[in-house]
C-alpha cells in the first residue's frame, strides 16, 4: 500500500492509533483490577458481616440463657435452637469466606472450640436453673462464662481488625490505582489532543498546499490544451477504426469543420484526398505494425472541397499488451511551400535552359575573337610593339578562360537536367583512378596520398565521379605552395551516416567566408594565384544535393581545409 500522507502526520496519526489502544488496554486492565479489588472489599466485607453475625448469636445465646435464669421462663430457650443452627451456618461460610487466609482459619478454629465452650457452659447453666436457681447463680458466679466470652470478643477483634486491615489496604489500592488511572488517561488524552491539533495543522497545510497545486496544475493543464489547441500545426488522434477521437483548433480551421461534426463522426478517409483510398489501408497496417511514419505528404480535403497539402509525422500508441490504441498525428501546412517549390522548379528549369542557350550563343563570337587575334599574332606581329605583343596575349588567355567558363556552365546545366542512374559503387576504384590521372600532370611536385579504406555506397557513379574529381584537384591545386602535400582520404560514421572526406595541408581558407565556397562562380584566391572558374565547388554540391546528401567545408588560412560530405 502506498501512502500519500506527509511523515509527519502518518507520524501523528500512528502515535495517536497507538496511544488510544493503550488507552484502551490500560482501561480495560483498570477496570479489571477495579473489579477485582471491589470483589475483595465485598468478600470482606461479607467476612466482617459473618463474624459479626456470629458474635450476635453467641450473645443472644447467652442472654437468652440469663434470661431464663433470672425468670425461669421456657420462652427464653425457645430460640436457642435456631441460633445455634445459625451460628454452625455463619461459620461454614467463614471457613469458606478465609479459605485462602490460613491465619484467619486458625482464629476460626479456636473461635469455633471457645464457642462450643460457651454453649455447653450456657446448656450446663440452662440445666442447673431447672434444678433450682441457686445452683445456676453459683455456676455464674464462677465467671468461667465471661472468661470465654472475653476470649470470644478478644478473637473477634482480632478477626476483624485483620479483615479491617485487608478492607483498608484494598481500598487504598483501588483508589491509588483510579488516581493512576486518572492522571495516566488525562496525560495520554492530552497528547492525543496535541497530536491531533498537530496533525490538523499538519494536514490542513498539506490540503492547502495540495490545492494550490491543483490549481497550478490546471493552469498548467489549461496552457498546455491551449497550446495544444491552438498551435501553429495540425494535430489529430485517429484510433484503429480510422475514426478521429480528438483534434485541436487549428487542424478544424484549416479543414473548415467544428469540432462536432468531426469527433467520433468522420473517418480519416473523409478528410484525405486519394483517388484510390486502397492505397491508404496498407500504409497504416504498416503504420499499426512500425509505430512511426515520419514527413508524409498527405492531400487533405476542406469540408468545402478544396484542397490543401498537409506534412504528417504520427506515432502510435500500444496498451500493454501490445495492441494499437490510437496514433498521435501532427501536420503543417505546406501548400504555399510547395507552390513556392514548383515555382523554383519551373525557375530553374528555365534558368537552366537560358543558361545552355547563351553558353552556346557565346561560343560562336568567342571563336570568332581567338581567331582573329591569332590572325593579328601570326600577320600583324612584326609591325606591332611590345606592349601591342603583350594586349593580344591578354586578349586570348581571357578568351581561353571565357571558353572554360562556358564549358563549366555547360557541365553544371548538364549535370542539372540529366537523370540519374543509381549503382552500386565502389570509392576506392574511382578514386584511386582520379588520384592516379591527376598525378601524371603533377611531375616533380612531392604529394603523398593517404587513402583510407572506403565503404561502398550508392549513387550515380559519373556524378560522383566529377566530386572527386573536383575535390582532389582542388586539394592538389591548393597544396601547390606546400613543399611537402600531404592529401588524405578517409570516411567515419556520425549519426548511423557514413561521411567521406578529404584533408589537405595547403592554404586553407578564411571560416568567414565559407558561405562563398558553394556559390557558381565564386572563388575565394586571385587567378593570378591560382587557376580555376568557381564552378567546380559549386558543381559538387550541387551533385550530393541530388543525392540527398550535403556537403561543409572547414579550414584555416595556410593551414589547410577539409571537406567533408555524406549521401
Amino acid at each position: 500500500m502506498r501512502f500519500y500522507l506527509k511523515r509527519r502526520v502518518l507520524f501523528g496519526f500512528l502515535s495517536s492509533l497507538i496511544i488510544i489502544i493503550f488507552l484502551g488496554v490500560l482501561s480495560f486492565y483498570n477496570t479489571q483490577s477495579f473489579i477485582r479489588t471491589s470483589k475483595m472489599v465485598s468478600h470482606t466485607n461479607q467476612v466482617l458481616y459473618s463474624i459479626k453475625q456470629i458474635q450476635a448469636r453467641v450473645f443472644t445465646i447467652e442472654s437468652e440463657a440469663r434470661g431464663f435464669v433470672l425468670t425461669n421462663h421456657p420462652s427464653f430457650i425457645l430460640n436457642y435452637s435456631s441460633q445455634r443452627d445459625s451460628i454452625e451456618t455463619n461459620f461454614k461460610k467463614l471457613l469458606k469466606l478465609t479459605a485462602d487466609n490460613s491465619l484467619q482459619q486458625e482464629r476460626l478454629s479456636s473461635l469455633d472450640a471457645l464457642i462450643d465452650q460457651k454453649i455447653k457452659f450456657n446448656e450446663q447453666v440452662v440445666l442447673a436453673r431447672s434444678e433450682s436457681f441457686e445452683k445456676a447463680e453459683l455456676l455464674i458466679k464462677t465467671f468461667r462464662g465471661k472468661d470465654i466470652t472475653d476470649s470470644i470478643n478478644t478473637l473477634v477483634l482480632d478477626f476483624e481488625k485483620t479483615e479491617s486491615d485487608l478492607l483498608k489496604e484494598r481500598i487504598e489500592q483501588t483508589e491509588s490505582s483510579i488516581g493512576q488511572f486518572n492522571i495516566s488517561f488525562n496525560v495520554l488524552l492530552i497528547v492525543i489532543i496535541a497530536l491531533l491539533v498537530v496533525s490538523f495543522y499538519a494536514i490542513n497545510s498539506n490540503l492547502e498546499r495540495r490545492a494550490e497545486a491543483e490549481q497550478s496544475l490546471e493552469r498548467a493543464s489549461k496552457e498546455i490544451y491551449d497550446l495544444y489547441d491552438n498551435a501553429p500545426c495540425a494535430y489529430l488522434s485517429v484510433d484503429k477504426n480510422h475514426e478521429l477521437v480528438n483534434i485541436n483548433n487549428t487542424a478544424l480551421s484549416w479543414l473548415g469543420y467544428t469540432r462536432e461534426e468531426v469527433i467520433g463522426k468522420l473517418k480519416v478517409s473523409d478528410l484525405i484526398h486519394l483517388p484510390d483510398w486502397s492505397v491508404y489501408e496498407p500504409g497504416f497496417n504498416d503504420y499499426i505494425k512500425e509505430g512511426l511514419v515520419e514527413n508524409v505528404e498527405v492531400e487533405m480535403k476542406r469540408k468545402d472541397g478544396s484542397r490543401f497539402i498537409l506534412l504528417v509525422s504520427s506515432t502510435a500508441i500500444y496498451d500493454n499488451d501490445g495492441n494499437f490504441l490510437k496514433g498521435r498525428t501532427s501536420g503543417f501546412d505546406i501548400t504555399i511551400r510547395k507552390a513556392a517549390e514548383q515555382k523554383i522548379v519551373e525557375l530553374n528549369k528555365d534558368l537552366e535552359s537560358y543558361t545552355h542557350s547563351v553558353s552556346h550563343d557565346l561560343r560562336a563570337p568567342l571563336r570568332s575573337i581567338l581567331g582573329f587575334t591569332k590572325i593579328l599574332e601570326e600577320e600583324y606581329a612584326p609591325k606591332l610593339d611590345a606592349e601591342g605583343i603583350r594586349q593580344i596575349g591578354i586578349i586570348k588567355r581571357n578568351a581561353k578562360r571565357m571558353g572554360q567558363l562556358i564549358d563549366d556552365l555547360l557541365e553544371f546545366s548538364r549535370n542539372n537536367r540529366r537523370e540519374m542512374i543509381v549503382s552500386d559503387i565502389d570509392m576506392n576504384s574511382i578514386i584511386q583512378n582520379i588520384v592516379n590521372e591527376q598525378l601524371e600532370g603533377e611531375k616533380g611536385r612531392e604529394i603523398e596520398f593517404l587513402i583510407s579504406p572506403l565503404p561502398k555506397t550508392k549513387g550515380d557513379v559519373s556524378m560522383l565521379r566529377l566530386v572527386w574529381i573536383n575535390l582532389i584537384g582542388n586539394a592538389i591545386k591548393y597544396t601547390r605552395r606546400t613543399p611537402k602535400a600531404k592529401i588524405e582520404i578517409f570516411s567515419n560514421v556520425e549519426d548511423g551516416r557514413v561521411v567521406y572526406a578529404i584533408q589537405d595541408n595547403g592554404v586553407g581558407f578564411d571560416m568567414k567566408y565559407v558561405n562563398k565556397l558553394f556559390g557558381v562562380f565564386q572563388r575565394l584566391h586571385n587567378i593570378e594565384d591560382f587557376e580555376g572558374t568557381g564552378v567546380g565547388l559549386a558543381l559538387v554540391s550541387r551533385i550530393i544535393s541530388r543525392h540527398g546528401g550535403k556537403i561543409v567545408a572547414q579550414g584555416l588560412v595556410n593551414q589547410g581545409a577539409t571537406f567533408s560530405f555524406y549521401l
